[in-house]
């Protein structure tokens, strides 16, 4: 059983206000974005906790392109189905295979930037940025320039780095952005690049 997990899912959702899931989906893209900062940049990993014990499992993941598909653009997170079916006998394109992936070390060290990813996530949701049609995260890296300390009074800034049109889903749009928490210095204390998947506005 992981307590460390446990107790800052606890902590943070009584003391904040906070949905339990919401911090266990915050704290599953933390762990996924420092182990790709770990063991490469242009891998994509998936990590699930078990809501009841805090354990959590690592896996890295390919995304499956029909044979003759000329979509693939990133060979570290990408497969042709030939290839995928060599890892899963239920692959199929448009769906991602996995295998297990050596997970990173939850500490005590590290549990600032935990509960700082947690609060960042319930401002965003609570935030006035939001996306007709909903979204789907395609991915996000984070990084703690310094810690969060009790007492601490945190916003979070948005910028849209970059727009495009899906090459495989031409209804929806391929946004990048980059969420800066502040303190109640101006000072950066979480800053996430994040890829969403979201609606296109119908042309006309």
């Amino acid at each position: 059983m992981n307590k460390e997990i446990l107790t800052v899912v606890e902590n943070v959702s009584n003391e904040k206000g906070v949905d339990k899931e919401i911090i266990f989906e915050a704290l599953e893209a933390a762990l996924a974005s420092a182990t790709r900062k770990k063991d490469g940049e242009d891998i994509d990993v998936r990590v699930s906790i078990n809501r009841k014990t805090g354990d959590y499992d690592t896996f890295r993941r390919w995304k499956v392109f029909a044979d003759d598909s000329t979509e693939l653009e990133f060979p570290e997170k990408e497969l042709r189905l030939e290839d995928a079916l060599d890892l899963s006998s239920d692959a199929e394109p448009g769906g991602y295979v996995e295998m297990s992936h050596p997970s990173v070390v939850f500490g005590r060290i590290a549990a600032s930037g935990w509960y700082t990813a947690a609060l960042s996530m319930r401002l965003l949701v609570d935030g006035d940025l939001t996306i007709a049609g909903g979204l789907i995260g395609l991915g996000n890296e984070m990084t703690w320039p310094r810690p969060t300390y009790p007492g601490d009074t945190l916003r979070v800034e948005t910028e849209v780095l970059a727009i495009r049109v899906s090459e495989s889903k031409p209804d929806r749009g391929i946004v990048t952005a980059r969420n800066v928490t502040l303190n109640q210095h101006g000072e950066p204390v979480q800053i996430a690049v994040v890829t969403m998947l979201v609606p296109r506005r119908p042309v006309g």
